[in-house]
């Protein structure tokens, strides 16, 4: 099993260590993980992300070493309209690369996602697993059905529709998936609400943020950091824990944090909160 993400500059660099750290808290065998980046990034991932397993770091992204979202999207693209877009879009290629060095199913993780249990499975008949992202029907028209920073491919033709549908893509390469989706028709699968859960599905959801906060619970069995979401064990959230000035993440990250503080001395939990404060020296719960 492979899992790849992208990860440039040192809040990413951060975030990427934290995603190496639950993947090895969760996942068994520990996949061989991919992490596509630029030099500068590269040093200090070297330095201080640690993992048990099989890690690769390609300093392929070096196009964008010291810019962000902002600035990428006010830049022309070379490929695509502008820069981010050409920045999201490497996604494919570096899927593409782990796919043949690997000869099976990949993994797109983004490197904001904290995985609270294992890697969902995926039905053997699957040749692509996504994630929706449940938010009301406006949102979605905007910004696409499915999340771009969750996803397993096994298919490697669908690398190819991905690409070509991003040319056009009402917003780079994740409406884009929609294509995907529908080439893959009854192979395409749905990852179940629990699994990559992000602010939007909060804030953006069509039952209002009170029912959503609701169907939060506990379950201390083995095998998951405690929380449960309509009474189901929560696999992965997708947020940037470091985020102060975004009043929906951040009132997220509260959100989240302060239902986990319930757990007490349960072991998945405390672990979890060491490697956060890791990261995130001043994290408050």
């Amino acid at each position: 099993m492979a899992v790849v993400t992208l990860a440039t500059g040192e809040k990413a660099q951060q975030e990427c260590m934290l995603l190496l750290f639950t993947l090895e808290q969760y996942t068994r065998p520990l996949p061989i993980v991919y992490i596509f980046t630029d030099s500068v990034t590269a040093v200090g991932l070297k330095a201080k992300a640690h993992y048990k397993g099989d890690l690769r770091i390609r300093e392929t992204m070096n196009a964008y070493t010291g810019l962000d979202r902002k600035k990428m999207e006010k830049m022309p693209g070379v490929k695509y309209p502008n820069m981010f877009s050409d920045y999201t879009c490497e996604k494919i290629g570096a899927m593409r690369t782990a796919f043949k060095e690997t000869a099976g199913g990949v993994w797109f993780l983004d490197a904001d996602i904290c995985l609270f249990g294992p890697l969902p499975h995926v039905p053997i008949s699957a040749e692509v697993a996504l994630s929706p992202h449940l938010i009301r029907e406006g949102d979605e028209a905007r910004f696409g059905r499915f999340n771009a920073g969750f996803m397993w491919f096994g298919k490697e033709s669908l690398f190819d529709v991905w690409e070509t549908a991003s040319y056009s893509s009402r917003f780079f390469e994740q409406a884009a998936l929609e294509d995907v989706a529908a080439v893959a028709g009854a192979a395409a699968y749905e990852f179940p609400i629990q699994n990559n859960f992000g602010w939007w599905r909060m804030w953006q959801s069509e039952e209002g943020s009170s029912f959503i906060q609701g169907q939060f619970g506990y379950n201390r069995n083995a095998g998951h950091i405690g929380l449960t979401y309509a009474g189901k064990p929560l696999g992965s959230v997708h947020t940037h824990w470091a985020e102060k000035e975004d009043y929906y993440i951040s009132n997220f990250n509260k959100f989240i944090l302060d239902k986990l503080s319930k757990l007490g001395k349960h072991g998945p939990y405390l672990e979890f909160m060491h490697a956060l404060r890791q990261v995130v020296p001043k994290v408050r719960v």
